[in-house]
């Protein structure tokens, strides 16, 4: 039996106070300490590690979520490319465990 997917626009939306940030703003940067991650409600964020861009959100991404895995510090820098408007989710919000 394969993973349902999962629709993370629907976690975006779940009545969180959303956060707001302008094009080229950092949303957090690679060794900061994390305490959530991020779901993307409207706008484009670009993921950067090592001075590259690795990966470019659009609404419904998530990004950030390993620190509620691993406690680690961040391993990339996360930028918004455009105006853009985040969900962001504490560990408490988010089961990560399977039922």
């Amino acid at each position: 039996m394969g993973m349902a997917a999962i629709d993370f626009q629907l976690l975006a939306d779940a009545g969180f106070p959303p956060a707001t940030f302008k094009p080229g703003e950092t949303i957090f940067a690679a060794g900061d300490k994390g305490d959530k991650m991020y779901v993307i409600r409207t706008g484009e964020v670009e993921i950067e590690r090592g001075g590259k861009v690795v990966e470019k959100l659009g609404p419904g991404g998530i990004f950030g979520e390993m620190v509620l895995i691993d406690g680690a510090p961040r391993a990339a820098t996360a930028t918004a490319k455009t105006a853009c408007e985040v969900a962001p989710k504490h560990r408490e919000d988010v089961s990560l465990s399977r039922p």
